[in-house]
């Protein structure tokens, strides 16, 4: 019988299993608590000095070399534009500033303009030219700290406002501007064609017609235009003007007298704020006077700024932001 029990195929009991013991929970200790304040305050206090850093980067370095104006190769950037800036608007009477900002663009632009046009002449201004022009200017020659060009230049960089590259920069545009007169004046030559014109103007183009019509019966047009004349210049010449080039008349009268003959008689013309009556007396080769060459001159400079311009990559990207950093940072005078 024992022996049975020991080989029966009936399963032995077996005890009873003991219940897993839930784990204890992990505690953090008050350190660790502590250092993680610790880091959370030093990584907000971090992003703040990041937001301020940025923020003082972006005022006074980032801002003021951004690009407002390219013009081919030249870069403008907001910081020489607000150096500019209280001196033209001073200079113009501007009040209203989105009208001074498109001004300001505008003179600059042709200012870079005018110094890629020397550079294509091979009359663009080297730095020491500029100083020399600056000298000249200041009725002093070149010379070093403490001399009198030092102490009148800084004296000058004060009054303008300006900074020592804003200066040179507006000194070169200029001297550029002057060499390319000179360039186009020797051009002109100093001799050519002139007309010779006798004028009555009146503030009616009625009247004008009316008068016209009195000098084509035959009336001597030298008393109308004393009697009638509004021009002042020419009434006491009898309505005689100064010998001109056809290039420098007015356009109405220019266009009119392009490849007329003397003693053609034309009008009423449409000049400024009166109606001429114009008959060309004499066309002859003369003289032209210095502010002639000059006005002749100026005229074919504006003429190549415009061809220079046509093939030139020019560009303005000053933003609101800009301008008003610019407003924010123009150093105006006192009482301006």
């Amino acid at each position: 019988m024992a022996r049975r029990d020991r080989t029966t195929g009936l399963p032995r009991p077996h005890a009873a299993e003991r219940p897993l013991q839930a784990r204890p929970r992990l505690r953090l200790s008050e350190g660790v608590v502590r250092l993680g304040i610790l880091g959370s305050a030093v990584a907000l206090l971090l992003i703040v000095i990041g937001v301020f850093a940025w923020q003082w980067y972006r005022e006074h370095v980032a801002m003021p070399r951004a690009t407002v104006l390219t013009v081919g190769d030249r870069k403008v950037t907001l910081g020489y534009f607000t150096d500019r800036l209280p001196q033209f608007m001073v200079a113009n009477g501007n009040t209203d500033v989105g009208i001074a900002v498109q001004g300001l663009l505008g003179k600059i632009e042709e200012e870079e303009l005018t110094i890629l046009l020397a550079r294509e002449l091979g009359l663009e201004p080297t730095q020491q030219d500029v100083t020399q022009s600056i000298a000249e200017s200041l009725g002093v020659s070149v010379g070093g700290k403490g001399s009198a060009f030092d102490r009148l230049y800084r004296q000058e960089l004060r009054i303008t406002g300006f900074s020592d590259g804003t200066y040179r920069r507006v000194a070169a545009a200029r001297l550029a501007n002057e060499r390319l007169l000179d360039h186009y004046q020797e051009e002109v030559g100093t001799e050519g064609e002139l007309l010779t014109l006798r004028v009555v103007a009146v503030a009616d183009e009625a009247k004008a017609n009316e008068l016209k019509s009195r000098i084509e019966a035959g009336e001597d047009m030298g008393s109308i235009a004393q009697r009638e004349s509004t021009d002042q210049a020419s009434r006491q010449q009898d309505g005689l003007l100064d010998p001109q080039p056809l290039a420098l008349l007015p356009d109405p009268v220019r266009q009119a007298l392009t490849v007329a003959t003397p003693g053609t008689l034309v009008g009423p013309l449409a000049v400024n704020d009166a109606f001429w009556v114009v008959r060309l007396e004499r066309r002859e080769r003369g003289s032209y006077t210095e502010t002639q060459r000059r006005d002749l001159a100026q005229q074919r400079l504006d003429r190549a700024l415009t061809e220079l311009k046509s093939r030139t990559l020019v560009r303005r990207d000053l933003s609101s932001a800009e301008t008003d950093w610019a407003l924010r940072h123009a150093d105006f005078p006192s009482g301006s």
